[in-house]
């Protein structure tokens, strides 16, 4: 059985969703390092839901407040890859990804434990860990 061929926008959304998912990761990665692992670990999921929640409001009013624009302080824009940002750290804290480690001491942490060589951590291979949904 021959696989369908992909229809010609796919491409497009491909790349385009690189470029949403680059932006989520350059937040995430700017976050950890500015407030590191205590910042989810003190309140764990119940801290995430409140946050999850609190972007959802400010979505949410600025939707309701002048037919969705953009407030001085945060554009919606920034509300999505907050909230996406949150979505990605409770998927790395269900998957145990978000306990503290030390690098200095060469060892592995998070799902990345056993696919990033502590000498060159560009060497990824996600593929085995993702599941049957990745």
């Amino acid at each position: 059985m021959s696989v369908p061929a992909d229809p010609p926008y796919m491409a497009s959304y491909t790349c385009d969703v690189d470029v949403a998912l680059a932006d989520i990761r350059k937040v995430l990665i700017d976050r950890m390092r500015k407030y590191g692992y205590g910042n989810i670990a003190r309140h764990g999921e119940l801290g995430l839901l409140v946050r999850l929640d609190d972007k959802l409001a400010r979505l949410s009013n600025l939707l309701e407040s002048g037919f969705g624009v953009d407030a001085s302080d945060e554009t919606k824009v920034d509300t999505v890859v907050d909230i996406a940002g949150y979505a990605v750290i409770w998927l790395l804290w269900l998957r145990g990804a978000m306990e503290p480690c030390s690098q200095s001491s060469g060892q592995s942490c998070g799902i990345s434990k056993g696919i990033i060589s502590a000498r060159n951590p560009a060497s990824v291979n996600i593929s085995a860990h993702l599941g049957p949904s990745g």
